[in-house]
């Protein structure tokens, strides 16, 4: 007796509905060249000239906020903001490491409106940043090192403050852990704002972890402090690596990225990584995302040999759309996206040119657009990714 078969067109449709998963969950993603930016010292140039006797050190960064770009230069102290063809638009700087705006004029006073602004403010440094929905921007500043403090009880130097700019370039407030004038906060590992406009700091010691929430007065919300060792681990692990600890955009979690390793200091064996999902209320961890094993091209002339690698968790959509991502081969990165139940919701490659950079900053924005800025010797390049129609389809699906 013959067994009752699947038809030939409800199989044909079976198979295309399984293409068309493949394609938008393992297909890569066409990249988008926005526009480039010269080296130099002028108000829409990054700074990387070396001078004779004085050690390079610069860091960039890049957010997108409703199709304007942010890109920050530390060295130079400024931060540029550019719209999608690369014009720029304001400027926030130091006078005194900057020459004067040629593109911009200083904007005469706080009244007076303009579409195209500079405003100099004297930063002692010019750290992380973020910027909320209505470009309120937040800027991690230090104080003077005579005004530092020493915390014997976490064995840190307290330098920071963040430093409020209003959409037009006012300073609004600078805010310590306490709030407004508070006592300085220790060293900045991540500077975020949240969906309803408050924003989040994370700092660290050589020991533990330090989060400030605060809502978008600037009056603290959450402070806590996270000892990786606290942790929880597989029993195959041995040792916990603490890498990022990013805020939800919504919900009081935080999303903290650990690598387990097996062995000891002297033989460690890389194992797996995860995304605890930390309640900030409880202070408990209410999930562990465990990430799939992704493997780098070691180089080999048979290109058959590869070494586990470990995911850099980069940003989170709205909705708890995590983005992580990994460098496979040269010129690659494999893109993890992945829900805070644990469901990918896209793995595959983008191709990123980054062989000569030696500068990189990756941003997400709320609605999964991934952005990049990529620092060459010679010139930057701005990219973006369209992942945010990816998403777009996955939320769609959950309903």
């Amino acid at each position: 007796m013959k067994h009752p078969g699947i038809g030939i067109a409800p199989l044909l449709l079976l198979l295309l509905l399984l293409f068309a998963s493949c394609d938008r969950r393992e297909a890569e993603i066409e990249r988008t060249h926005m526009f480039s930016l010269r080296i130099g010292r002028m108000e829409d140039q990054i700074d990387l000239i070396q001078y004779a006797s004085v050690p390079f050190v610069n860091d960039v960064r890049i957010v997108l906020r409703d199709g304007i770009f942010y890109v920050s230069d530390t060295r130079a102290k400024k931060l540029m903001q550019f719209n999608s063809y690369g014009d720029l638009l304001s400027l926030l700087y130091d006078e005194r490491v900057n020459p004067k705006p040629v593109l911009l004029a200083d904007r005469p006073d706080s009244k007076t409106a303009v579409n195209r602004w500079a405003v100099s403010y004297p930063f002692a440094y010019f750290g992380k940043y973020a910027v909320s929905s209505d470009g309120t921007v937040y800027v991690e500043n230090h104080v003077e090192e005579a005004d530092g403090e020493y915390d014997e009880s976490i064995d840190a130097w307290l330098l920071s403050t963040v430093l409020i700019f209003s959409p037009d370039g006012d300073l609004i407030d600078e805010i310590g852990q306490e709030g407004t004038g508070g006592s300085p906060f220790p060293l900045v590992q991540g500077l975020f704002v949240t969906g309803n406009e408050g924003f989040v700091v994370v700092s660290r010691t050589i020991t533990d972890w330090y989060v400030y929430w605060f809502d978008r007065t600037g009056a603290p919300m959450y402070t806590l402090r996270i000892d990786p060792d606290e942790l929880p681990m597989p029993a195959s692990a041995d040792i916990l690596s603490l890498n990022t600890i990013i805020p939800d955009a919504a919900l009081p979690v935080l999303y903290v990225k650990v690598d387990y390793y097996g062995g000891d200091a002297d033989d460690v064996e890389f194992l797996e990584s995860a995304i605890l999902m930390f309640n900030v209320r409880s202070l408990t961890v209410d999930a562990s995302i465990e990430l799939p094993p992704v493997y780098a091209d070691t180089g080999s002339s048979d290109g058959r040999e590869r070494d586990p690698v470990s995911y850099q968790h980069i940003g989170a959509a709205a909705g708890g759309y995590l983005f992580c991502l990994a460098p496979v081969g040269a010129n690659r990165r494999e893109l993890l996206i992945v829900t805070t139940s644990g469901t990918t919701v896209f793995r595959g490659t983008i191709e990123l040119d980054d062989e000569d950079a030696l500068l990189q900053s990756f941003y997400v924005t709320n609605q999964g657009i991934l952005a990049a800025l990529v620092v060459e010797p010679l010139e930057a390049q701005v990219f973006v990714w369209r992942f945010d129609r990816v998403v777009g389809e996955a939320r769609d699906e959950a309903g």
